[in-house]
C-alpha cells in the first residue's frame, strides 16, 4: 500500500457498502409490513454472502438466495416472504452494482486518458 489515504477510503466504503447491503434487505421486510431485527438482518445476510462466495457458482448466483430463503424461514419467517425479499435484495444488489462499477469505470478510463 502506496497511501494509507487510499486504504482507510477503501475500508470505510466497504462498511459503507455492506451497511447499504443490510439495510437493503431491512427495508425490504418493512416495505412488506414485516418488522425484523436488524441484526438478524446483517446475520443473515452475511452468512448468505460467505456460503454463496465459498460455492462453485459464479458469484453464488442461487445458492445466495437459497441460504438467505433458508435462514430467514429458520428465524420463523414465512417461506414466501423469504424468498421474495432474498430475490428483490439480490436484484437490487446486481443492479446498483452494475451501476456504480460503470460508473467508476468511466471515471479510471477518463482519468487514465487524462494522463497519457
Amino acid at each position: 500500500v502506496h497511501k494509507k489515504k487510499n486504504l482507510f477510503i477503501g475500508v470505510f466504503l466497504s462498511l459503507v457498502f455492506w451497511a447499504l447491503n443490510f439495510l437493503n434487505s431491512y427495508f425490504l421486510f418493512l416495505a412488506f409490513n414485516h418488522h425484523i431485527n436488524f441484526l438478524s438482518v446483517a446475520v443473515v445476510v452475511t452468512l448468505a454472502t460467505i456460503i454463496g462466495d465459498l460455492s462453485f457458482v459464479p458469484s453464488g448466483i442461487g445458492v445466495t438466495e437459497i441460504t438467505m430463503t433458508l435462514l430467514y424461514s429458520a428465524m420463523g419467517i414465512s417461506i414466501p416472504l423469504a424468498l421474495l425479499v432474498a430475490l428483490l435484495s439480490r436484484i437490487i444488489y446486481y443492479f446498483f452494482s452494475l451501476v456504480v462499477g460503470g460508473i467508476c469505470l468511466i471515471y479510471v478510463t477518463k482519468a487514465t486518458n487524462g494522463e497519457r
